[in-house]
């Protein structure tokens, strides 16, 4: 039921969402007093929000708390803060509104049941491994606005199979899908300056990508163990390949790569490939 509910809130909708909270979801601040912390234990649904008067940073208040399935962050946070909801493991869902513009390290990792989170469209900072090991996520959408993705955002988001960068994004940072088995797909824009070392590393499933021609090096282990990777286009703006940045890729079929790199690298001459 609630899973339907949300898909209709259109841009997060004050007056409706206000109405499904005021229905079925519980307002809790965080507290790290004991009293309170049995007190929200015991309830599915929550609307989370910062002590009243004291900040709009969401803060560990709510961290490892096990009975939480459904989240919706209050209005009045600007900043979700670091590993606020970090081990939670039983939310299925989780809503950020447009107020927050910041989601600190580790704010979402480890929330092993989680299907979906909605990002709020002025989220412009993701930081580091903050939605990490969410094994159940198949796609994230992220916001036109964001800025800048942390280190090991998204490491080890299992299920996770399709995702697009936002086209003000300059850098995928190290290891930023690192482990994400079931990654078919990923469109990356032309504003991608830098592509970090290990960012693909053992996505099993990655079948195809295209560097775009903003790209000047390709960092080791980059395509470490991305044994589907079948076809992959490296432009003419490459400057550097590190070595062994295709180790283990043993299907790659076809291959752009720029003629000063042909018959150059390690690769290549292990792995039997077909230039185009």
């Amino acid at each position: 039921m609630i899973s339907s509910i949300i898909n209709k809130i259109s841009d997060f909708n004050p007056r409706i969402l206000n109405y499904i909270v005021d229905y079925l979801f519980v307002w809790s601040y965080e507290d790290n007093d004991n009293n309170f912390r049995d007190n929200y234990n015991k309830y599915k649904y929550l609307r989370a929000m910062p002590k009243p008067g004291t900040t709009t940073t969401l803060a560990q208040g709510f961290r490892k708390n096990k009975a939480i399935k459904y989240v919706i962050i209050d209005s009045s946070v600007t900043k979700i803060g670091i590993g606020s909801f970090e081990y939670a493991t039983n939310i299925k869902i989780i809503v950020i509104p447009k107020s927050v513009k910041i989601i600190e390290g580790l704010a979402f990792s480890d929330i092993l049941r989680l299907k979906q989170i909605y990002i709020g469209k002025n989220v412009e900072h993701i930081k580091d491994k903050a939605i990490r090991y969410c094994i159940e996520l198949k796609s994230i959408k992220l916001p036109q606005k964001l800025k800048s993705i942390g280190d090991y955002c998204f490491e080890s988001n299992t299920d996770l199979e399709y995702i697009e960068i936002p086209c003000q994004i300059e850098e995928i940072n190290e290891y930023l899908f690192y482990r994400c088995h079931k990654l078919k797909e990923i469109k990356i824009p032309n504003s991608i300056k830098k592509i970090g070392k290990g960012a693909f590393n053992s996505c099993s499933d990655l079948k195809s990508i295209i560097i775009p021609n903003s790209v000047k090096k390709i960092y080791g282990s980059m395509f470490y163990n991305c044994n589907s990777l079948n076809y992959i286009h490296i432009p003419n703006s490459i400057e550097k390949i590190d070595p062994w940045c295709f180790s283990k890729c043993e299907n790659i079929i076809n291959i752009t790569l720029p003629i000063k790199f042909k018959g150059v690298l390690k690769f290549i001459e292990e792995e039997k490939m077909t230039f185009i």
